[in-house]
């Protein structure tokens, strides 16, 4: 069995951990390798919606997209393979505890600084010109939001972390990740042994099943969830935000110009499922409920037909809100996950308070101590 020495080993091929080996390569000497089981954004991140939401109900999210946003956007300047499509998001309000929800978040949205605009019923034709808005009591918009493409800013930012000297290992799956006795970490790998002063776990949901190996249990559920393109319209623009029906869970936009990206969750849609055996294709009943949603949600669509459909994976924990830092008093270990559908939105600041967190062993200037894999145990 070989083994190799690194300063810090990275776990996970996703949007967060080639966040993190990005920052880490831009600031430091630090002799860093990455791990990825499949492609580099093969699995969830590449799966995702893209949106780029900031309006978060809490204020340290709200901060983490911000902070995301200006860093797509920085990501968006530097090469033409990034596009930041700044569409903007409209959060739909059907009721009035939604609408009185709304106005609690989006004053503390501005507090942080975050133009958010408080929108009538009437006024929503204007942003969508086919949006049904007869039921809507409120809504929110913030024309800052916006789509990325996960694949393509994934590969990327890889790509960058690998010229600055990341060691970058796809199709690469870490069985077993422990402690040894000397206080670094040791990580598996096929048939080498790689040992690291410290690991980060930024597997999405399979870091549980990995961590499990050096006897850490993570409140995580695997949840699928599923989307649908539809096709084409004369009707949708490519410019329309994001739209997102709070109450039934759903959302839409436009893609590639004039089809609509529709996703959410059906009724059973929150069951955790088997990590190692999931559908990753959509299923018959979601695209029932989808052309069911569109009909009552729009107007002069029609029944718009299924032009392609898959499924994915996200993190659900106990409290709606990530697992990020070290997992025990051991510092050297940390893990990156359960962002409950929004890692990909929160990544480029994840990744950037991470690389800070590992080089100085503390939080800088965002404290993400209330993500503590932790707070459960206390």
């Amino acid at each position: 069995m070989t083994r190799n020495t690194h300063d810090v080993i990275l776990v996970g091929g996703g949007i967060v951990g080639v966040s993190t080996a990005y920052y880490l390569s831009t600031r430091t000497d630090l002799d860093v390798a990455l791990f990825e089981a499949d492609r580099i954004g093969g699995r969830s991140t590449g799966r995702s919606a893209g949106g780029i939401r900031q309006q978060f109900s809490n204020e340290l999210e709200v901060r983490l997209a911000m902070e995301s946003v200006e860093r797509f956007e920085r990501f968006a300047r530097e090469t033409d393979r990034v596009t930041f499509s700044r569409n903007g998001y409209v959060l739909l309000a059907r009721t009035d505890d939604e609408a009185t929800r709304l106005r609690v978040d989006a004053t503390l949205q501005r507090r942080l600084g975050l133009d958010v605009r408080e929108l009538a019923p009437e006024t929503l034709a204007e942003y969508v010109s086919y949006l049904r808005t007869d039921d809507i009591v409120s809504a929110n918009y913030c024309p800052t939001d916006g789509v990325v493409d996960p694949h393509s800013v994934t590969t990327w930012l890889a790509g960058r972390a690998r010229e600055a000297g990341v060691t970058v290992r796809e199709r690469t799956p870490v069985t077993d990740v422990r402690t040894s006795n000397t206080g670094t970490m040791t990580v598996t790998a096929g048939n080498d042994e790689f040992v690291a002063g410290t690991v980060v776990v930024a597997g999405g949901v399979w870091s549980e099943q990995l961590l499990s190996t050096a006897g850490v249990s993570l409140p995580v559920d695997p949840t699928r969830i599923q989307i649908i393109v539809t096709e084409r319209h004369p009707k949708i623009d490519g410019d329309d935000p994001f739209v997102v029906d709070l109450e039934r869970r759903m959302f839409f936009r436009p893609e590639a110009g004039s089809s609509l990206l529709v996703s959410g969750q059906l009724p059973t849609g929150d069951e955790p499922v088997d990590v190692r055996n999931y559908e990753t294709a959509h299923d018959y009943a979601f695209s029932v409920a989808v052309s069911e949603f569109l009909l009552d949600r729009t107007v002069g669509l029609g029944d718009l037909e299924v032009a392609n459909g898959w499924a994915g994976l996200k993190g659900v924990t106990p409290d709606g809100l990530p697992l990020v830092g070290p997992v025990s008093d051991d510092e050297g270990l940390l893990v990156a996950t359960g962002f409950n559908g929004h890692g990909f939105m929160l990544a480029p600041a994840i990744g950037r308070a991470l690389s800070d967190y590992v080089t100085t062993e503390t939080w800088s200037d965002l404290d993400l101590e209330p993500f503590s894999p932790r707070r459960f145990d206390r």
